[in-house]
């Protein structure tokens, strides 16, 4: 699967398709952590192309034993970045690369917890979010989150001269 856009320019159409350094088209790369929760469903964790990266949403999981850890909500909570922090790390990537999360969670009482430990894994700028309450979670998880990073790499790709 390629990621291609076409754009129409000065009356012609173009098609534009991220290139590595060698010209060549960049497809996508499946990302599998050892160190992040199997997929219980047929998806994969996370999904490279380019400079973009689309995290799987992840619960509370205990990639070791999977299950659910239910210490706490706190401790939930931690999990679930903990799993996306190892999928993003393997992936080459850093949680500061993530401009987008949204986070589905079953219960607003513990929003305020939610946030103050947000702010720890997005201390100096935070990614755009959406929060969407929820009838129910895999595994009666509490909150999910899934997100969408990017590498600010220069793009190789190119605009034709005669445009």
């Amino acid at each position: 699967m390629m990621l291609i856009s076409l754009h129409h320019v000065w009356r012609r159409w173009i098609i534009i398709a991220p290139m590595n350094q060698g010209g060549e088209p960049i497809m996508k790369t499946v990302i599998e952590s050892k160190t992040a929760p199997i997929p219980i469903s047929p998806y994969s964790q996370a999904v490279a192309n380019g400079n973009l990266l689309f995290v799987s949403g992840f619960i509370g999981q205990d990639p070791s034993t999977g299950k659910l850890v239910n210490h706490s909500i706190e401790a939930e909570i931690r999990q679930v970045f903990a799993n996306i922090q190892a999928v993003v790390k393997e992936a080459g990537f850093e949680m500061s690369d993530i401009h987008k999360t949204t986070v589905f969670v079953t219960d607003f009482s513990f929003y305020g917890l939610f946030n103050s430990i947000y702010n720890e894994y997005f201390p100096e700028s935070h990614p755009a979010r959406s929060t969407v309450q929820v009838a129910d979670l895999l595994l009666d998880a509490r909150i999910e989150i899934e997100a969408i990073a990017v590498k600010n790499e220069t793009w190789k790709g190119g605009i034709p001269r005669d445009w």
